[in-house]
């Protein structure tokens, strides 16, 4: 699975010898893409856009994001909790498996690149000026205060 401009979601099931575009839902560039299973995955891109797959990716449907910042990096630690990174200090959690989104404010403000989690209680985000914040239990979204 890929993804990149335009919208563009793509699919390769003879280890990349092949690619069919798949259908999604917008123009919107896309930055990445996390599966939690064969069938469940989510996208995420510019202009704050999450998509959402049950179907292994052959059909997207937008979830809310609340936020209008690109986002660069998804994924979840389990089937409910979901945790989306970006632009501007941007940091989304889910708790619903990806239905709704609410913004965690966190330090520092600049762009965030990626997010990724050890365990549910300890994760990383990199920032684009190298800096590392490490989410734990402090608090209720497990952002340090």
């Amino acid at each position: 699975m890929g993804c990149g401009s335009d919208g563009l979601v793509v699919r390769s099931d003879d280890g990349g010898l092949l690619w069919r575009r798949l259908t999604e839902g917008g123009r919107e560039d896309l930055s990445h893409i996390f599966f939690l299973d064969n069938a469940r995955g989510w996208a995420v891109g510019s202009r704050g856009k999450i998509l959402f797959t049950s179907s292994g990716g052959r059909n997207w449907t937008v979830r809310p994001s609340g936020t209008t910042a690109r986002l660069n990096s998804i994924t979840f630690v389990d089937a409910k909790n979901g945790w989306a990174v970006g632009d501007k200090g941007t940091v989304l959690h889910s708790a619903n498996s990806g239905v709704t989104w609410e913004q965690v404010k966190v330090e520092p403000t600049e762009e965030l690149l990626a997010i990724t989690f050890a365990s549910p209680q300890q994760g990383w985000i990199v920032g684009a000026r190298g800096r590392f914040s490490i989410p734990t239990t402090r608090d209720r979204h497990g952002i340090p205060n």
